[in-house]
């Protein structure tokens, strides 16, 4: 089965407290079958954000399925595709290497493609995953993919749904 993967990640003050970042698992036929979002309250970037988010995409990659991971942020698409090789060949010290050295395990997967995609361009995925990002700013403490906040869960419910009660809801996620 093939899948794509839209990541967001943003850090209103860059650097500063309260990054976050969010993703959505899309099957074949673009419904959504998991949503994961984190959130660092310790001083962070937008680009680390960005990062975290791929890797956590990343993990929910298997060797039987094909994923393209959509992501806005230039810099995190050319790591992975790029710039890492060159990390690799000559071990230069890197801004947010720690996040970089957990791609590698990744790196000889055929079945993933990490691809840039322009934000905040209307594309509807890219839009979502920015909503769900910003959203999960909004409680502190919410560090996983999984909420037991059910007003995070109709809230995430009505940006998937444009305010309606529809057929997905984080809190059924599995």
């Amino acid at each position: 089965m093939k899948y794509e993967i839209y990541i967001d990640g943003s850090c209103p003050q860059n650097p500063g407290p309260y990054g976050s970042y969010a993703g959505i698992i899309l099957n074949k036929k673009e419904a959504p079958v998991r949503i994961f979002v984190g959130q660092v309250n310790e001083s962070t970037t937008s680009n680390r954000m960005e990062l975290l988010g791929l890797l956590t995409a990343l993990n929910y990659c298997s060797d039987n399925h094909e994923y393209v991971i959509y992501c806005d942020s230039k810099y995190t698409v050319n790591i992975f595709n790029h710039w890492i090789y060159g990390w690799i060949r000559k071990r230069k010290p890197m801004l947010n290497i720690d996040i970089w050295k957990q791609f590698i395990p990744f790196l000889t997967h055929k079945n993933i493609k990490v691809t840039w995609v322009r934000g905040h361009n209307g594309n509807k995925w890219n839009e979502i995953a920015d909503q769900l990002c910003s959203m999960t700013r909004q409680y502190p403490g919410l560090t996983s993919y999984m909420s037991n906040d059910e007003r995070f869960d109709l809230e995430v419910d009505a940006i998937l749904n444009k305010g309606t009660r529809g057929p997905f809801c984080l809190c059924n996620a599995s």
